[in-house]
């Protein structure tokens, strides 16, 4: 109610009140509203119909000026662009994001069509990125516990002899000595990247990505049976896949090489795409 008073007031603002035996406390707010009031040029001591002094403050409201009259001249209006009796154009439709890793063309199976169904391949396949992505953060000693504990987890459903079979083949990975610059200090884990390129916007997100002083090792994790021997037999698919990384980090990191590179987990083997077979493929 104190702040609608102080507020509301128009004309006139009253400071006042009845005091009874008890007497008011030191720094209450009517002390503090008449102090701040009284220090106002405008404010004045008045005696209250009841007895007792009020602080009044005036600030007498005043109609505003009349405007001044407008000439015709200055009514005349101004020349409408031309712009305002065409319709609108149509606003240009944003660039449908290319997603490397979901690529539009079939992918081939990750798996032997004999075995587990489509849904248990994948979450195995996002396993094996998991773990990839974080135990080379351990050091070498405590992967093996740790990849037993998250494997053991029950949201991943899986069976004794699959958790074996994925920590051995993880493990293997991280134990090749070939592999070790790719897990090293300057190497990152599942970086997402997005740009525009040409008029063909890019998003996706990179396994894993190696930067060096001159080069880029760009590696995409692949968990076909069998995966292929010879790059020759490398899906189309894997290739755009590639190719629209490579473009993008070539905007990233320009006067670096971009080298492109297939991790196969299931054996494990990294297969180098030179690239020439990149070419023609880009977005």
């Amino acid at each position: 109610m104190f702040y609608v008073a102080l507020t509301r007031a128009a004309d006139r603002l009253y400071i006042c009140g009845f005091e009874g035996k008890r007497q008011r406390p030191s720094g209450c707010w009517y002390d503090l509203a008449w102090d701040a009031l009284a220090a106002d040029p405008d404010s004045r001591e008045i005696t209250l119909p009841w007895g007792g002094t009020g602080l009044r403050l005036v600030s007498p409201q005043h109609e505003p000026a009349a405007a001044p009259a407008v000439t015709a001249a200055a009514a005349a209006p101004a020349a409408l662009p031309a712009w305002l009796h065409r319709p609108a154009p149509p606003e240009p439709a944003p660039p449908s994001p290319l997603a490397p890793s979901r690529p539009t063309e079939t992918a081939p199976p990750v798996a032997s069509p004999s075995g587990d169904d489509g849904r248990a391949r994948f979450r195995r396949g996002q396993v094996v990125h998991q773990l990839l992505q974080h135990l080379p953060a351990l050091p070498a000693g405590e992967r093996v516990a740790a990849t037993e504990r998250f494997l053991d987890r029950p949201a991943h459903g899986l069976a004794p002899e699959d958790q074996a079979e994925i920590a051995a083949q993880v493990l293997a990975i991280l134990d090749e000595p070939a592999f070790a610059a790719l897990f090293g200090p300057d190497s990152r884990a599942e970086i997402a990247v997005s740009g525009v390129v040409g008029e063909r916007a890019i998003s996706g997100q990179i396994d894993r990505l190696v930067v060096g002083d001159s080069t880029v090792l760009l590696v995409d994790y692949k968990s076909n049976r069998p995966p292929p021997t010879r790059v020759e037999q490398v899906p189309i698919a894997y290739l755009r896949q590639l190719a629209a990384y490579r473009v993008l980090l070539q905007e990233i990191y320009p006067g670096k090489s971009i080298d492109c590179a297939l991790l196969w987990t299931a054996v494990p083997a990294l297969m180098a795409i030179p690239p020439a077979l990149l070419e023609g493929h880009e977005p």
